[in-house]
C-alpha cells in the first residue's frame, strides 16, 4: 500500500485503471494473435529472456515481435496487481470486487506460465489453445471488474462522450462492411476463370487499396464500439436497479456468456487443428475432400455452433428493447455491430483464404463481443444482487 501513497492513488482511480486495462488486454491479445499469423512465435526462441538477454537483438526483427507481445503482458500484468493494491486499500469489503480482482491476478499469473511453457515447449497447438482460453477469460474478468468500479465510482469521459453518437457508429459501421463486401466480390472474380470484368475494373489496382482500407476501417470501428459501450455504462440510469425484474432475461444472458466463450474456443481450435480452410465455400462448406473430414467437421462445428450463438445474442438485443425498454441500447447495438461485422470477417477468412489480417480481426472483433456480453451480465448482476440487498453500490 505503500506504493499507492506514492503515487498519491486513491479509491477513484480504479475505473479509470480498468478502463486502460481492459484495452491493453485487448491489445495483448491481439498482438498475440499477429505473433501467432505471422509465424513468429519462436522469435524469441527461449523464455523468459530472449536469446539470453532481456532486450532482444536490435536487428532481429521476428525477436522484436515476439517481444512487444511480451512486453505488452508486462504492462497487463503490472495494471492487474495495481488493480488489486486499490482493491484491497479501499474495496476489500466488497467480496465480489475483491474475489474477481485476486481471481485475475492468480490467472493472469497462469497466463505468464502458460505462456513460457508454450515457448519451451516449440508452440505445440493444445498449450497455444489453452493460451488463448486463459486470456479471454482474463479479458472477461477485467470487464467484470471495470463494470463494478464504474458503479462505485463511474469513470469522467465527458470530452470523449461529446464525439461519440450513434449516427457516427452507424455511418462508419456501413461503410466499413460495404468495404469488407467489396473487397470480397473483387477477390472472387478476379479468382473466376472469365476475368473479363476485372480487366475493365482493374481489379488488382483495387484490391490493392482495398487491402489496406477494410482492415484499417475495421480496426477503427472496434475502437469505436467498444468506446460507444463504454460510455453508454458511464452514462446509463443509476435507478435501473429498482425497475429490473426478468430471471429468464437473466440466465439467457448467462447462457450467452458461456455459449460464446465456447465459440470462440471453438474458432481457435480450428486455427490451431488446421481445420481453417476445411470448407473452401461459405455460407456452405462447398466441396470437400474424404481424406480430410474430421477437419470439415471440426469447420462445419464452429459455424454451426456460431449460427446458435448469434441467434441467442440477437435475441437478446431484441429483449434489451421489449424488457428494459431500450435502457441497455448502447450494449445491444454494439453486440449487434460486432455480431455482424464478426461472421463477416469468418466468411472472408474463407473466400480470400485466411489471409493475416482478418485472422487477427477475427480474434479481436470476437473478443471485444466477449466484452459487451460480458458487461451486460454484470450489469444484470449488480441489479440481481441490489434487489436482494447484497450489492448496496
Amino acid at each position: 500500500m505503500l506504493f499507492l501513497n506514492l503515487i498519491k492513488w486513491d479509491a477513484s482511480k480504479l475505473s479509470g485503471l480498468t478502463l486502460f486495462s481492459l484495452f491493453t488486454t485487448i491489445i495483448m491479445i491481439a498482438v498475440g494473435s499477429i505473433v501467432r499469423v505471422t509465424g513468429h512465435g519462436l522469435g524469441c526462441p527461449d523464455w523468459p529472456l530472449c536469446y539470453g538477454q532481456a532486450i532482444p537483438p536490435l536487428a532481429d526483427y521476428s525477436a522484436w515481435i515476439e517481444f512487444s507481445h511480451r512486453a505488452i503482458g508486462v504492462i497487463v500484468g503490472i495494471e492487474f496487481v495495481l488493480i488489486l493494491l486499490l482493491v484491497i486499500k479501499y474495496y476489500s469489503h466488497i467480496k465480489i470486487l475483491l474475489f474477481v480482482a485476486v481471481l485475475a491476478n492468480v490467472l493472469f499469473v497462469v497466463q505468464v506460465v502458460l505462456g513460457g511453457i508454450h515457448v519451451i515447449l516449440e508452440i505445440p497447438p493444445v498449450t497455444g489453445w489453452i493460451h488463448t482460453g486463459n486470456a479471454l477469460l482474463l479479458v472477461g474478468l477485467v470487464s467484470v471488474i471495470f463494470s463494478l468500479a464504474n458503479s462505485i465510482t463511474p469513470v469522467n469521459l465527458l470530452i470523449i462522450s461529446k464525439f461519440v453518437s450513434k449516427r457516427l457508429f452507424v455511418f462508419f459501421a456501413g461503410v466499413t462492411l460495404i468495404g469488407l463486401i467489396f473487397h470480397m466480390y473483387l477477390t472472387e472474380i478476379l479468382r473466376a476463370s472469365n476475368s473479363g470484368i476485372c480487366e475493365s475494373l482493374n481489379c488488382d489496382n483495387i484490391l490493392r487499396w482495398t487491402s489496406i482500407f477494410v482492415p484499417s476501417s475495421v480496426s477503427l470501428l472496434l475502437l469505436i464500439s467498444l468506446t460507444y459501450v463504454i460510455v453508454g455504462m458511464v452514462n446509463r440510469p443509476r435507478d435501473l436497479y429498482f425497475v429490473f425484474d426478468n430471471s429468464v432475461f437473466y440466465w439467457l444472458v448467462s447462457i450467452a456468456v458461456v455459449s460464446l466463450y465456447s465459440l470462440l474456443l471453438s474458432g481457435s481450435f480450428v486455427t490451431r487443428s488446421g481445420a481453417s480452410l476445411a470448407c473452401l465455400g461459405f455460407p456452405l462448406c462447398g466441396s470437400e475432400s474424404h481424406g480430410i473430414r474430421y477437419l470439415v467437421d471440426i469447420q462445419l462445428l464452429h459455424r454451426y455452433l456460431a449460427l446458435v450463438v448469434g441467434l441467442i445474442l440477437l435475441w437478446i438485443v431484441w429483449l434489451c428493447r421489449v424488457v428494459l425498454n431500450g435502457t441497455f441500447d448502447y450494449i445491444g447495438f454494439s453486440i449487434v455491430v460486432l455480431l455482424v461485422m464478426q461472421g463477416a470477417l469468418g466468411a472472408a477468412n474463407v473466400i480470400l483464404r485466411i489471409p493475416m489480417w482478418s485472422r487477427v480481426l477475427h480474434l479481436t472483433v470476437g473478443t471485444s463481443l466477449w466484452v459487451c456480453v460480458c458487461m451486460l451480465w454484470t450489469l444484470l448482476t449488480l441489479i440481481q444482487y441490489k434487489r436482494n440487498g447484497i450489492y448496496n453500490y
